[in-house]
Parts: structure tokens; sequence; C-alpha cells
């Protein structure tokens, strides 16, 4: 059985001085119906209590895509100049593959008739839906490691600088 309230949101522009407090806002299932509001429109909602798997932070992967775009930004690599390639740049390196799709091939070149071994790996996903919130946890404090090794800076440093870039900083 599930706690369910009807309620009030307002759509709002979340600034720096509200990160790390509490809020609620639309995710998951319908969230496109959220797009049509105006800043300020109030509007009547079911809130519902989410079952325990999905529990986790959403500024914790907000931060995160955002740091990723910052190192995208500031890091001259083809291999890092987006935040999707930052992204797969981290779960390779800290080996966070999706197992039951690791593919390895052997062929022979058709030009060189050599023996050849493709290795395809694909890594775990990072929704909410795919990932609990203890491994959640994990990944995100070795993926903020990672990164600010990757800018040469401390971890804390580089989390508040990422924050100072977030909307409204």
């Amino acid at each position: 059985m599930t706690d369910k309230r009807e309620l009030q949101c307002i759509k709002l522009k979340i600034t720096n001085e509200m990160v790390g407090a509490f809020c609620l806002f639309p995710a998951g299932y319908g969230y496109d119906n959220f797009t049509d509001i105006n800043a300020g429109e109030m509007i009547n909602c079911d809130l519902e209590k989410v079952p325990g798997k999905y529990k986790r932070s959403y500024s914790q992967l907000g931060l995160f895509w955002k740091a990723c775009d910052v190192v995208a930004s500031n890091i001259e690599s083809k291999d890092w100049d987006t935040k999707e390639k930052v992204c797969e740049q981290v779960k390779l390196t800290l080996k966070f593959l999706d197992k039951s799709r690791i593919l390895w091939f052997k062929y022979k070149d058709k030009n060189t008739g050599e023996q050849k071994e493709i290795l395809h790996l694909h890594t775990k996903s990072i929704s909410f839906s795919e990932l609990k919130h203890l491994e959640a946890c994990g990944f995100f404090t070795e993926a903020f490691n990672l990164l600010a090794e990757k800018m040469n800076m401390e971890t804390d440093n580089f989390i508040e600088f990422v924050k100072s870039q977030m909307v409204g900083g």
C-alpha cells in the first residue's frame, strides 16, 4: 500500500542558496507534463511515496551531470569533449560495466588474413530505475574523485566549483 497525498506545487528557479535544501519536483513518469507550466504557476498534483529501490537524491545525479559538463568544457580531449563522453569515460575507468553484456568477437581480417579480436563493453546505467541507492553512492563518490583529479583539483573544491556553475550560481 502506498502513501498518497494531494498537494499544490509551484515551479521555481533553483538558486545557489537553495542547493542542499529539501524540495519536491516532478521526475520520472509524467515529467514532460510539467514543461508547459510557467514559472510561479501553481498546480494541483498527487504526491506518492516512491518504493525503496527508487529512493535516491536527484541533486546527486544533477550534480554528477553538471560535473561531467564542467569537465567536458575544460578538458581538451576528443574522448572527453561532451558530458556524455565524460560519463562513459568515468564508467569505463571505474569498471562500472554490465557484465551480462560484454561481448568478445574473434574474426579474420579480410585484407590481411590475420586473426583479430574485438571486445565490446556495455557500461551500466546510472538512471534511478537501474541503480540502487548504495551502489549509486559508491559510484558517485568514486566518480567525483576521478573528475576532480582530471581537473587537477581536490574533490571538495571541485564539487563546490561545480555547484557554483549550476543554475542560479
